[in-house]
């Protein structure tokens, strides 16, 4: 986002909320976490948060209310549909690859409990355990996706950054 464009959208809560004491590094702190985010939807957040509240939001607030909006366009099917895709491929021959899932969680979570190699062979009376293992397998893999899509991008950076193996380095004193 532009800082012009996020200098509006802050002028609007500004506007909306004339009472609130706002000091001199509060549109710097805001920018640095709503930055990345697209402007149209944080526009968007920011007029449904101003009709549904008296308060002024935080900057996490404003960033999980744009996530919220943008979580129907991961396509993540929900548990029971994940669950009724895993058991439709049971006993295939060649099961598909992972891009011919409606989703990777749902690939992930069914690979992770054993496949067709666990759940195939397994005892009827056992399909139940299969299934909770499952659910709970594709609830991390969504929570973590949905998890790493709200990550800041500097955070994303040195996250990565940390699990190559190679130090952390900040170099402006964010992460940036």
């Amino acid at each position: 986002m532009q800082p012009d464009e996020f200098l509006k959208i802050f002028a609007y809560l500004r506007a909306a909320y004339p009472r609130q004491v706002i000091d001199e590094m509060t549109p710097d702190v805001f920018m640095d976490i709503l930055g990345d985010l697209p402007a149209d939807l944080l526009k968007l957040a920011c007029r449904k948060w101003v009709s549904e509240s008296q308060w002024f939001p935080s900057a996490s607030e404003l960033r999980n209310a744009v996530f919220a909006m943008m979580e129907p366009a991961l396509g993540l099917p929900d548990v029971g549909e994940a669950w009724k895709e895993a058991m439709g491929r049971l006993n295939i021959a060649n099961p598909a690859p992972e891009e011919e899932w409606s989703h990777p969680a749902v690939y992930r979570a069914w690979v992770g409990i054993g496949g067709d190699q666990v759940v195939g062979w397994s005892k009827p009376d056992s399909l139940m355990s299969h299934r909770a293992r499952f659910q709970d397998l594709y609830k991390e893999y969504t929570r973590r996706e949905k998890q790493d899509l709200r990550m800041l991008p500097s955070v994303r950076a040195a996250a990565a950054q940390l699990a190559g193996g190679s130090g952390l380095r900040l170099t402006d004193g964010k992460g940036e």
